[in-house]
C-alpha cells in the first residue's frame, strides 16, 4: 500500500507539472503560433486534411504528410474540444499539458527498467524533460512524439523480448497508432526508428547467448512484434510518395541540395548547439531569447557536472555490460547530434553517399533526444552504484540542480513576448477573425483569393493584439484559398505574376472572392500608396461593393460574373507557347477569351499533332462543343457527361495537375493516361477524341454522328488510403479489445 500511494503521488505531481507549465507559459486569451501554423486551429485538419487530396491552398495538391498525419492526435483533439465549445487558447494549453504529462510518464516507464528507486525516476523524468532541447522542440508536433514515442519504443521491444506476452505488441502500435504525427516529419520519424534495434541488441548483450540461438527463439517474435506496424508505415509512406511524386510540388525535389549544419560538441554536452542559437537579433529582438541564461558559467558547469556524473563509472572501470552499452550509445549520440563538427569527413561521407541521408541536414534537431536518453541512463546506473548513505543526498541535490537548470520552464518569459517579435508570435485572436472563421466554415468550398500582404510586416500592436507571420485568414479561415505562396506551380505562376506588376493570372483561376485584409498597417508594396494604379487594376476583376465586411476589418468582394472561370469546363481557345512568360503575355491580351487554354509545348509532345488540329478548328470558329456537365460528389471525385460529342475536344479542371488523377467510364475503363496532359501552367486537362476512346471504350451512341459520355474524375490514390485507415482502425480496435479481455481475464484469475 506505501508503494502504491508513493506511485500515485509521483503520477499526481507529473499531471501537476503538466497543468501548471502551459498557464505559466502563455498569457490567458492569446494564441502561440509557430511555424507549425496548425497549432492554433488544429481542428481544420480534420475537415480539410482528413483525405488524400487538399484544397486548402493554391488549387490543392496531394495532402501534405505534416497535415495528414497530424490527425491523430492533434487533429482528433481539438475537433472534439473545439466541438465542446472550448476555445483555442484553453485547447491549446490542454494540449501542451497532455504531451508534458506523456512525455514524463514515457520517460519515468522507461527508467524502470533501470532502477525502481523512485527518487531517481523522478530525478530523471525532470532531466530528460526540462533542457534546452525539449524547450525548442514545442509546437513542433514530430519532435514533441520524438521524446514520447523513444522511451516507449524501447521499453516495449525490450519487455516483449524478455516476456514474450502480446500485450506489448499492441502497446507498441497503439502508441505509434495515438502519436503518428511523428510521420510528420521524415527525420525524425527514422531517428525515433533507430530505438527498436538498439532496444534488440541491448536484449542481446543482457541476456548473453548465441547469436544462432537468439535468432532461434526471437526471431519470430520480432516478425510478429513489427508486423503490426506494417498498415501504420504504409499510411505514412503512401502519403510521402504522393507529395513528392507530385509534378506541381518542387520544394522537396531540391532538398538534397541543401548542406549538413553542424553544432559543437561543447554545446551538443549541454543539450545545446541548434543552427539558430546564436544568430544576430533582428528588429532588434534575438531569436534565441534565453542565450544569457543557458550560456550563464553556472548553468553550463551544472549541465557538465550530471555529464561527469553519468559517465563516473566509465572513469572508476566499475561499469558492467549494460553501462558500457549505453556509453557506446551516448558517444554515437554525440557524433550524430554534432552532425560534420565531429570527425568531419565521415559525417560528409554518410551524407554525401547513403541515399536520402540528406533528411539529417540538421542532425542536432534530430539525435540530441537519442544523446538525453542514453545519458538518463548512465546517470541512473551511476546513481544506483553509489552507496545508500549518499545516495539520497546526491540525488535531492541533482533534483535542486536540474530544477535551477530549468528555470526557464518555469517562468512566464519561457516564451518570448517582445512586442515586436518577428519570428514565433503571440496572438490574441480579433472578434472579425472569428466572425470570418465561421462563414468560411459554412462556405469551405468556395476559393477566396487572399489580397497580397507582406506577412512578415503586419502591424497589430496597437491595439494589443500582438502578431503573425502566417495568412490569418488561411489558419483559421476553412475555404479553398489562393495567394502569393511559393508551394507548388500555381503559387509559382501567381508569384511570377505580382512581381511583374500583373494581375491576369486571376483569368487562369477559379474563384469565388477576393479578401481585403485592412487590419494592418504594414501591406504589401503591390498595395502601397504609391502603387495605387495597380491597386485599382486588381480590383477590376472584382464586384465594387463587398457582399460582407467583418468589423469594418475584413472586405469579402464577389468576382465579377465576366471573369468566374468554371471548375471544370471546355475551352473556346488554344494557345501554344514555350513558358511562363508566355503565358503571361498571353493572358495579358485584351482578346484573350475566359474559357481557354494554354499548352507549354514540353507538355504536349505526345499529342502536339491532335491539339494543333484541335487549335486551328477553334480558331476557325468550327464548333466542337458538346453538352458538358459535372456533379461534384466530394473532394475527389466528380461525375462528368457529355452528350452529342462529334468531334475531339478537351476537358479542363482547375486544379493542380497530377498524374493520379483520372477520367474513368462508369464502368471503371481508364481513358488512356496519354491523353491527361498539364494545361495553364497548373491544371488538369484531358483530350476527349471519340474517335480514339469509342473503340477500346463502351460508348453509348446518341445518333449515327455523336456519342453520349458518362464519366468519373477521381483522384484514384484515395481508396487505397482509404483501406489502410480501415485497417488500421480494425487492428487499432481489435487491441483495444484484447488488451480489456487479457486484463478481465487475469483480474478474474487473480480472484
Amino acid at each position: 500500500m506505501r508503494n502504491l500511494i508513493k506511485e500515485i503521488l509521483l503520477i499526481l505531481f507529473f499531471a501537476a507539472v503538466a497543468v501548471i507549465l502551459p498557464l505559466i507559459w502563455i498569457d490567458k486569451g492569446y494564441l502561440f503560433i509557430s511555424e507549425e501554423d496548425h497549432f492554433a486551429n488544429y481542428q481544420k485538419v480534420i475537415i480539410k486534411n482528413s483525405s488524400s487530396w487538399d484544397y486548402t491552398f493554391n488549387a490543392g495538391d496531394p495532402t501534405h504528410p505534416s497535415q495528414y498525419t497530424l490527425i491523430f492526435p492533434n487533429g482528433l483533439l481539438y475537433y472534439y474540444l473545439s466541438n465542446k465549445n472550448i476555445p483555442n487558447d484553453i485547447i491549446q494549453k490542454i494540449f501542451l499539458s497532455l504531451t508534458i504529462f506523456v512525455t514524463l510518464l514515457a520517460s519515468s516507464y522507461f527508467i524502470r527498467l533501470f532502477t525502481r528507486n523512485r527518487l531517481i525516476i523522478l530525478l530523471i523524468a525532470l532531466f530528460y524533460y526540462l533542457n534546452f532541447y525539449t524547450k525548442s522542440s514545442l509546437f513542433y508536433s514530430a519532435k514533441m512524439y520524438q521524446l514520447i514515442l523513444m522511451p516507449l519504443f524501447f521499453t516495449y521491444t525490450y519487455l516483449f523480448l524478455k516476456t514474450s506476452k502480446f500485450k506489448y505488441v499492441i502497446y507498441n502500435f497503439l502508441s505509434l497508432f495515438v502519436f503518428q504525427g511523428i510521420f510528420s516529419n521524415l527525420a525524425a520519424t527514422i531517428s525515433t526508428f533507430l530505438i527498436y534495434p538498439l532496444a534488440i541488441i541491448y536484449y542481446y548483450f543482457s541476456n548473453p547467448t548465441g547469436l544462432i540461438a537468439f535468432l532461434k527463439s526471437k526471431l519470430l517474435l520480432l516478425i510478429v512484434f513489427f508486423s503490426f506496424l506494417i498498415p501504420l508505415l504504409l499510411s505514412s509512406g503512401l502519403s510521402y510518395y504522393l507529395y513528392v511524386n507530385n509534378s506541381s510540388v518542387s520544394s522537396l525535389k531540391s532538398s538534397n541540395s541543401f548542406s549538413a549544419l553542424s553544432s559543437p560538441i561543447n554545446l551538443v554536452l549541454q543539450f545545446r548547439g541548434s543552427w539558430w542559437e546564436f544568430l544576430s537579433s533582428a528588429e532588434g529582438v534575438s531569436y534565441n531569447s534565453w542565450r544569457w541564461f543557458y550560456g550563464n558559467f553556472f548553468i553550463v558547469l551544472i549541465s557538465y557536472f550530471l555529464l561527469a556524473l553519468g559517465l563516473r563509472l566509465l572513469l572508476e572501470k566499475k561499469f558492467t555490460n549494460k553501462y558500457l552499452f549505453f556509453t557506446v550509445i551516448f558517444i554515437i549520440s554525440v557524433f550524430l547530434s554534432s552532425g560534420s563538427a565531429f570527425f568531419p569527413k565521415l559525417y560528409s561521407l554518410f551524407y554525401n553517399h547513403i541515399p536520402f541521408f540528406y533528411v539529417f541536414r540538421e542532425p542536432w534537431s534530430k539525435f540530441t533526444p537519442l544523446l538525453i536518453l542514453s545519458l538518463a541512463v548512465l546517470i541512473t546506473l551511476s546513481l544506483e552504484n553509489i552507496s545508500k548513505f549518499y545516495k539520497k543526498k546526491l540525488i535531492i541535490f541533482c533534483i535542486i540542480l536540474v530544477l535551477i537548470r530549468g528555470i526557464p520552464f518555469l517562468t512566464p518569459y519561457f516564451f518570448d513576448k517582445h512586442i515586436n517579435r518577428w519570428s514565433i508570435p503571440f496572438i490574441k485572436l480579433p472578434h472579425y477573425w472569428l466572425e470570418w472563421q465561421k462563414w468560411s466554415i459554412f462556405n469551405r468550398d468556395k476559393t477566396v483569393l487572399l489580397k497580397p500582404i507582406n506577412y512578415f510586416k503586419r502591424n497589430w500592436y496597437k491595439q494589443n493584439y500582438g502578431n503573425a507571420n502566417h495568412p490569418i485568414a488561411s489558419i483559421f479561415g476553412y475555404t479553398n484559398t489562393i495567394f502569393q505562396l511559393k508551394i507548388n506551380a500555381l503559387g509559382e505562376i501567381i508569384d511570377y505574376f505580382i512581381n511583374n506588376d500583373n494581375n491576369n493570372f486571376i483569368k487562369l483561376i477559379s474563384i469565388d472572392y477576393l479578401l481585403d485584409q485592412q487590419d494592418v498597417e504594414n501591406k504589401s508594396e503591390y498595395f502601397s500608396d504609391k502603387n495605387k494604379a495597380y491597386n485599382q487594376k486588381f480590383m477590376q476583376f472584382f464586384q465594387e461593393k463587398p457582399i460582407i465586411n467583418f468589423d469594418n476589418k475584413l472586405f469579402l468582394y464577389p468576382i465579377k460574373p465576366e471573369f468566374k472561370l468554371p471548375l471544370v469546363y471546355q475551352p473556346k481557345k488554344i494557345f501554344l507557347t514555350n513558358g511562363v512568360k508566355g503565358l503571361e503575355k498571353i493572358v495579358s491580351n485584351p482578346d484573350y477569351q475566359l474559357t481557354s487554354v494554354i499548352y507549354y509545348y514540353k507538355n504536349i509532345l505526345g499529342q502536339i499533332n491532335l491539339i494543333e488540329n484541335l487549335q486551328d478548328e477553334l480558331n476557325n470558329n468550327t464548333n466542337l462543343a458538346a453538352n458538358l456537365k459535372f456533379t461534384k460528389i466530394n473532394d475527389e471525385r466528380y461525375e462528368i457527361s457529355f452528350s452529342h460529342i462529334t468531334k475531339p475536344t478537351i476537358l479542363i479542371f482547375n486544379t493542380s495537375f497530377n498524374k493520379s488523377w483520372q477520367l474513368i467510364f462508369k464502368n471503371n475503363l481508364v481513358i488512356n493516361n496519354k491523353y491527361h496532359l498539364l494545361a495553364n501552367g497548373y491544371a488538369n486537362s484531358w483530350i476527349i477524341d471519340p474517335k480514339q476512346i469509342c473503340t477500346t471504350h463502351v460508348c453509348r451512341r446518341s445518333d449515327n454522328r455523336s456519342y453520349d459520355l458518362d464519366l468519373i474524375m477521381e483522384y484514384k490514390p484515395e481508396d487505397m488510403v482509404n483501406k489502410i485507415l480501415v485497417t488500421n482502425l480494425v487492428i487499432c480496435s481489435g487491441g483495444i479489445l484484447y488488451l480489456v479481455g487479457y486484463f478481465i481475464f487475469k483480474l478474474f484469475k487473480h480472484d
